[in-house]
C-alpha cells in the first residue's frame, strides 16, 4: 500500500515533470506585430519581441527604435508557453494569402492601407529549426490571442515593453 507522501511525491514529479515539458517545448519564440497603415493615428503595434525558454524577454519597437529587457516571472513565462503551444502550427503556416485593404467612404480603396500577409509573424525555434505562422494584421482571432499570451508574459501587448503593474 503507498502511503499519502508517495502519492503526493508522484502527483508532484509527474506536474513538475508536465510543467517543464510545456516550459521547454521551445529554445525561443519570435512575435512580430506591424501595422497594415504607413501612418498611424492612434495605437498601433509595430514591434517584434522573442521570448527565450529561460524567460528572457527582448523587445525592440521599430517605430521608436528602442529596446525593451526583461525578465518573465516563471509561471508568467509557463502561462505563455501554455498559450503559445495552442497556435503553435505542425508545419509552416500562412493565414492569409491576401489581406484586404481598408476603404474610404466612397468604397475606394484607402491609399495608406498596405496589409501584408504577414503583418503578424510568430517563429516557434527548437533545435532542430524554426515554425513560422503568419496573419494579416486584420486577423482579429489570432491578434487577441497572441495579446492574451503576451499579457500573460507580463508583456505590454500594443509595445512589448514590460507591463507596468503599478496602473
Amino acid at each position: 500500500m503507498i502511503s499519502n507522501l508517495a502519492r503526493l511525491a508522484i502527483v508532484m514529479v509527474t506536474t513538475c515533470s508536465a510543467s517543464a515539458a510545456t516550459a521547454q517545448a521551445f529554445d525561443a519564440i519570435v512575435v512580430r506585430f506591424r501595422p497594415p497603415y504607413g501612418v498611424c493615428a492612434g495605437v498601433c503595434p509595430n514591434f517584434e519581441t522573442e521570448i527565450l525558454a529561460e524567460g528572457y524577454v527582448r523587445t525592440r519597437s521599430f517605430s521608436s527604435e528602442q529596446v525593451y529587457y526583461f525578465d518573465a516571472k516563471p509561471r508568467d513565462l509557463q502561462r505563455f508557453a501554455e498559450l503559445m503551444e495552442e497556435l503553435r502550427p505542425s508545419e509552416d503556416r500562412k493565414i492569409d494569402e491576401a489581406c484586404e485593404r481598408a476603404t474610404l467612404e466612397g468604397g475606394s480603396p484607402d491609399p495608406l492601407s498596405w496589409p501584408r500577409g504577414d503583418d503578424i509573424e510568430v517563429r516557434w525555434y527548437t533545435p532542430t529549426g524554426f515554425i513560422r505562422l503568419t496573419a494579416c494584421a486584420g486577423d482579429e482571432q489570432l491578434r487577441t490571442t497572441l495579446q492574451d499570451a503576451l499579457r500573460a508574459l507580463g508583456a505590454d501587448p500594443y509595445s512589448g515593453a514590460q507591463a507596468r503593474e503599478d496602473l
